[in-house]
């Protein structure tokens, strides 16, 4: 019997398809941009190929919804390139990957954007679709930085509570996920985010989401991430221990207490 010759296509479509299946098999939450995906541009720099991105993206989604932040990193890197900043597709799946994740301060953007980009009546009708579920189920809320902790924390943690239980079980499961996320999170002030509609506190500052409107709350960051339904520790407004005018033995301190931030004056008296 003569032995099987291994030809040239064959090894490749073998190496491919193992290449594939390796791809497949190891899922990682870092967003690897495919050689595929990525050209030279004319100062020899690595520039996104904002199709294969965005198929990639599509594929890893579509195969594994827990690789939502690869497919999102990859959609986000194709919808900087001029292309990819105008095409349904992209700005669509950022939208629908994003709202499916509860990334809602995304979803909101990307799905108006979409519609905009609708050329056909099919993209025009799911573009409409989904911007009528957000508009409908969220409304948005901005946070800025109180001007009197800017200078000492830069960014920090937000820890956001409801005033009223949410009944809907699918918009307290969207609140329980913004709220964990944004407990662990760092940010920068000013941050718009998206919730149920409701009655809630961040930080202790009181604000109320309302279909049509958009809130807007002042507050002072968290410098670590709180524990469940509060923080560890106030924080200091404007001033530390150390910087406290110490007078017999008692300091002077500013501080925030949970109930809607108001500034109480208070004295911390040192004990043995």
């Amino acid at each position: 019997m003569r032995p099987m010759r291994t030809t040239p296509s064959r090894v490749g479509r073998t190496l491919v398809l193992f290449a594939v299946a390796l791809a497949l098999a190891v899922p990682t939450t870092q967003t690897v941009v495919p050689a595929t995906a990525l050209a030279q541009d004319e100062g020899g720099e690595a520039a996104v190929d904002f199709k294969a991105a965005r198929e990639q993206a599509i594929h890893y989604y579509r195969q594994n919804k827990k690789l939502y932040v690869r497919s999102l990193g990859l959609l986000r890197s194709a919808a900087k390139t001029p292309d990819g900043a105008k095409d349904w597709k992209t700005t669509y799946w950022l939208a629908k990957i994003a709202n499916e994740n509860n990334i809602l301060e995304e979803a909101f953007p990307w799905a108006q954007a979409s519609l905009g980009n609708a050329k056909k009546d099919g993209q025009r009708q799911k573009s409409q679709a989904m911007v009528k579920y957000l508009t409908k189920s969220f409304g948005g809320v901005t946070f800025t930085q109180d001007e009197r902790q800017k200078k000492t924390l830069k960014a920090g943690y937000i820890i956001i509570d409801v005033e009223r239980p949410l009944i809907n079980k699918q918009k307290k499961a969207v609140f329980a996920a913004i709220k964990e996320r944004f407990g662990k999170t760092k940010v920068e002030l000013p941050k718009t985010l998206y919730l149920p509609f409701g009655e809630y506190r961040a930080n202790g500052a009181p604000f109320k989401i309302k279909k049509g409107e958009e809130a807007k709350a002042v507050l002072f960051l968290f410098a670590e991430p709180g524990g469940e339904g509060g923080m560890s520790w106030p924080v200091i407004a404007g001033i530390g221990v150390g910087a406290a005018a110490l007078v017999a033995g008692v300091g002077a301190l500013i501080f925030i207490t949970d109930d809607h931030q108001k500034f109480e004056v208070g004295t911390v008296v040192t004990t043995k």
